[in-house]
Parts: C-alpha cells; structure tokens; sequence
C-alpha cells in the first residue's frame, strides 16, 4: 500500500516538474515574440519615415519639373521649326 502512494506521490511530482517546464517555455517564447514584434514595429516605423520623406521628396521634384517645363516650353517656341529639306545635305 505504501510503495502504491509512494509511486503516486512520484508520478504526481513529476507532472508538477513537466508543468513547470512548459509553463518556463512558453514564458520564454513568449518573451521572445515580444521582442521579434518590437522589433517589427520598429522596422515599420522606419519604413514609413522613408516614404513620407520619399514622398515629399517626389512633390518637391514634380514642382521643379513644373517650373522647368513651363520655361522649355517657352523656350522651345522661340525655337524655329527645322525645314526638312535641311537634312537631305
């Protein structure tokens, strides 16, 4: 009777053992996701201070090429037309 209670009271501290291991793993992957995600959001962070500044960037350049076109523009009709018939030289 007393070896039967003595193999339970092993049994049962054994299982008491694994809980505490799975409790200990999933903790650490826990943890260590949480790291993983902060470091994704910060990637993220980063990524959209380089569009914003990408985008900017682009605005800036279309309203150069607007300024630039509009003065070729003028340019070119002060430009007369070539004859074709200067090619055939």
């Amino acid at each position: 009777m007393f070896s039967n209670r003595r193999n339970v009271l092993r049994i049962a501290e054994f299982v008491l053992h694994c809980r505490t291991v799975l409790i200990l793993l999933s903790t650490i992957t826990f943890v260590e996701q949480d790291v993983e995600l902060s470091r994704l959001r910060q990637v993220i962070g980063q990524l959209q201070e380089e569009k914003e500044k990408a985008s900017g960037q682009a605005e800036k350049l279309a309203e150069d090429l607007e300024g630039k076109s509009f003065m070729v523009g003028g340019v070119a009709d002060m430009i007369p037309s070539f004859d074709e018939s200067f090619w055939c030289l």
